[in-house]
């Protein structure tokens, strides 16, 4: 009686790969293991004629089946294996592959599919196939990928292209992996130990294709041996060089070191420095470096932690410091609210005051002190040791030694001193004035006195001229009376 299976048990379908892949040739079939029963429930045992065929669908006979692999034959003629052989139980095995009687090879065609949907066809003594026929599960498909030339796998961790050192370890070189999105995005998820995503690295969008490294529940970190290059947390903080940022963005430094640099492939660049000393607020500072000439880079801010601030120089001695010439457009206003000040007096002797500066020509010693940035060629101005024995207010000797000069304070001197001079003037003029008046009044006397006396003299005058006129007559009237006596006498 010839067997008839009227069901089929499908107990193993598994690639049989050896220990490891990159060392040994790849394994090209199918292991496949079943169970036959006749119809009255026994087992057909011995050796029976087997044909293999590989289809797109279950059923034998679909609509638009296809055939994707076959035939395969296990009857013992010229160039096919032997007839499959069923034991007391109805079980056998049989590896199908490599290659089906028209050459094609089974794993070439499995690795060409673009789905999954491939299900074994088993013919047995007779044309008819078992139906429905069995779907090969994913395993097989292992097959694509063990074409993949270096494929290695070691106690469970896979290597390519190298013996795996992790899980999964790919040595190539140029482009090792890609993740490319069938629909909206692609990315690599990571998870925790209850299998709870915690974070991705991937395109989030396929509308702008940006890349996102992303922390569902805490920070991000890029780091290097021994630091944290990067952190971003979760309240939108960024740190460099540290994990716990504070701020928006928050620099981590040490001592005397460059936090910022902005600079060209050239190597010229201008940069942020700072330093961090304790309790020590000078050697806390915040240094502003920027490249001159190639090479020349020079400090032109600092900004100390006792709140001073130098232009030019990186120890500036006093509140705020400038090494270098100051040119401006606006005003400067010192502080002088009356309601500020107490024990307010006059300054006297001002002009004798003044009178002791010595106002002098130089040049200053610039090679000897560029930190200081002199100008150079003659200069006129004062001796600060000189105006300190005069007025020891306008000079102050600075934390460095040196001694300087406020002239906005020998202003009030010298002004004091030109009221002094103005005032002495006047009193002078009103002295000559008055002298001038009193010899006025003299003269005027003189002039009074001199008039009344020519007055008196042309009195006299007239009484002269009266007197020599009346003379005069009588001269002429005795003159006259002479003659008439000589006259008369002549006639007696």
């Amino acid at each position: 009686m010839k067997p008839c299976p009227v069901s089929l048990l499908i107990l193993i379908i598994a690639i049989a790969f050896t220990a490891s892949l990159g060392a040994q040739s790849v394994p090209s079939q199918i292991n496949y293991q079943g169970q036959l029963r006749n119809a009255d429930g026994t087992f057909p045992q011995g050796s029976h004629k087997v044909e293999i065929n590989l289809y797109d669908q279950a059923i034998v006979g679909s609509t638009n089946e296809k055939q994707l692999w076959g035939p395969q034959k296990f009857d013992g003629s010229p160039g096919t294996p032997a007839e499959v052989v069923v034991d007391a139980n109805g079980y056998f095995n049989i590896q199908v592959g490599p290659k089906d009687t028209g050459g094609r090879d089974l794993a070439t065609v499995l690795h060409s599919l673009s789905n999954d949907d491939v299900y074994i066809e088993i013919k047995l003594d007779v044309n008819k196939a078992i139906s429905p026929r069995q779907k090969i599960l994913s395993t097989p498909f292992a097959l694509s990928a063990a074409q993949v030339a270096g494929l290695n796998v070691v106690a469970g961790s896979l290597g390519i292209g190298t013996s795996p050192k992790t899980k999964l370890h790919v040595k190539e070189n140029g482009e090792g992996v890609r993740i490319e999105a069938i629909g909206a995005s692609a990315y690599l998820s990571f998870a925790d130990s209850n299998g709870i995503q915690t974070g991705y690295v991937g395109d989030g969008s396929s509308e702008n294709n940006d890349m996102y490294l992303v922390s569902l529940s805490g920070s991000v970190h890029l780091l290097t041996p021994g630091h944290y290059a990067l952190t971003a947390n979760s309240a939108g903080n960024v740190g460099i060089g540290t994990s716990t940022p504070q701020a928006k963005l928050d620099l981590f430094s040490g001592f005397d070191e460059e936090v910022l640099r902005f600079g060209r492939s050239t190597g010229n660049y201008h940069a942020i420095q700072t330093s961090f000393h304790g309790e020590i607020p000078r050697g806390n500072y915040l240094g502003f470096n920027v490249e001159r000439t190639t090479g020349d880079i020079r400090r032109v801010l600092t900004l100390l932690g006792d709140g001073f601030v130098g232009v030019g120089t990186a120890s500036p001695p006093e509140l705020f410091s400038v090494a270098g010439n100051i040119c401006y457009t606006g005003d400067i206003f010192k502080c002088s609210d009356g309601r500020f000040k107490e024990n307010v007096h006059s300054i006297t002797n001002a002009l004798e005051i003044v009178t002791k500066l010595r106002a002098v020509r130089f040049i200053w010693r610039v090679r000897e002190f560029p930190e200081h940035k002199f100008n150079d060629g003659p200069q006129v101005g004062f001796i600060a040791q000189e105006v300190k024995e005069v007025i020891p207010e306008a000079v102050k000797q600075g934390s460095d030694g040196v001694f300087r000069i406020d002239a906005t304070l020998l202003i009030p001197v010298i002004v004091q001193a030109i009221k002094e001079s103005r005032q002495s003037v006047n009193d002078r003029l009103w002295s000559q004035e008055s002298e001038i008046n009193s010899l006025r009044r003299q003269i005027q006397s003189m002039e009074d006195e001199l008039a009344t006396e020519r007055k008196s003299a042309a009195h006299w005058e007239v009484r002269f001229t009266e007197l020599q006129t009346s003379l005069s007559r009588l001269s002429d009237m005795l003159a006259s009376t002479r003659i008439t006596d000589l006259k008369g006498g002549q006639g007696q």
